[in-house]
């Protein structure tokens, strides 16, 4: 274990360089390492282990729609269709992804660019490499009935939300230059709250601090993060997301913790179960062309969170070298 620890530590010094040069997941990293007391993708990729089997389903949840066009960005569905397709090479075990109405023609296209067959709902339990989409409601309405019809219906394993806009401790939802996006973002908390009474574990991704799952460490956010205390919306309560999972990664995109923690798995099981950056490279690109964006640049480019898409590739390398060293 303790040489799974050490290359499990090089990948999360990976996942955490500033590259883009925020100057937030430093403190953002370590306060969810020393909290949840090891590192974090290892903690996620062994709760994983414990508890999907091939008889079982994973949810996976994303989504985050881009002002001022609220459009979908590269970040985010590709982290999940990572994880699902991840799943599917550990144990067999077939994935549903919730996300908003908009986002799922892209999840769409970054699941058949990762392999994957995409089936009804309904069918999800029954074929093999493949995933299914549910869309989740942007409204209030009804989201209390409509997770318990999921959760019902489905009855995941584990329940994964990779870079899903949370609301913050007002309900209300912002992006990362504090304004409010709540019409735009699907109210999933409703979800993983019904997954909680169900006692399904629940694993969180993000890189800026409003994200679903960043509650953990919503008062790190608060100090360190451009309006993680106060946004410009006129809630005032910032933008740090209140909900808080069982286990937390934090990376500098969102999508290189989903890829962290399947290195993780790949560590625990012995098996490659990190998808190759021939792969990632299609993923991207498949995204753009079914028009998700870069969210800092505005462009439909492959790149993602202002990082090119070269180096998201070198970072996949890396990645895979270090789990095969």
């Amino acid at each position: 274990m303790a040489e799974i620890e050490e290359k499990v530590r090089d990948i999360e010094r990976l996942i955490t360089l500033d590259i883009g040069g925020r100057g937030i997941i430093q403190p953002l990293y370590e306060s969810a390492l020393s909290l949840q007391g090891g590192y974090p993708s290892l903690l996620a990729a062994s709760k994983i282990k414990e508890q999907l089997s091939e008889n079982q389903c994973a949810m996976i949840t994303t989504g985050f729609l881009v002002p001022p066009l609220f459009i979908q960005e590269t970040d985010g569905p590709i982290g999940a269709l990572s994880l699902a397709q991840g799943f599917d090479q550990f144990c067999g075990a077939n994935s549903l992804i919730v996300a908003e109405r908009e986002t799922l023609p892209v999840l769409r296209g970054v699941a058949y660019a990762a392999g994957l067959n995409v089936v009804k709902p309904e069918d999800v339990k029954k074929g093999k490499h493949a995933i299914a989409l549910v869309e989740f409601p942007t409204r209030r309405e009804r989201v209390e009935e409509r997770a318990r019809e999921i959760m019902e219906e489905y009855n995941p394993a584990i329940i994964i939300s990779v870079e899903k806009a949370g609301a913050n401790e007002a309900r209300i939802y912002h992006n990362m230059k504090g304004y409010d996006i709540s019409e735009h973002a699907s109210k999933v908390e409703s979800l993983l709250e019904e997954a909680r009474k169900r006692g399904v574990p629940s694993i969180g991704i993000g890189d800026g601090g409003n994200e679903i799952g960043m509650g953990k460490i919503k008062e790190i956010v608060k100090k360190v993060v451009p309006y993680g205390a106060k946004c410009l919306c006129g809630c005032e309560k910032g933008i740090a997301a209140d909900f808080e999972t069982d286990i937390l990664v934090t990376a500098t995109v969102s999508n290189w913790g989903a890829h962290a923690i399947m290195a993780a798995l790949s560590l625990l099981t012995e098996k490659v179960l990190l998808h190759s950056p021939e792969i990632e490279n299609k993923m991207l690109s498949e995204a753009a062309r079914e028009g998700a964006i870069d969210a800092m640049s505005g462009y439909a480019s492959g790149d993602c969170d202002g990082i090119s898409l070269a180096t998201h590739l070198s970072i996949l390398q890396i990645m895979r070298e270090i789990i095969s060293r």
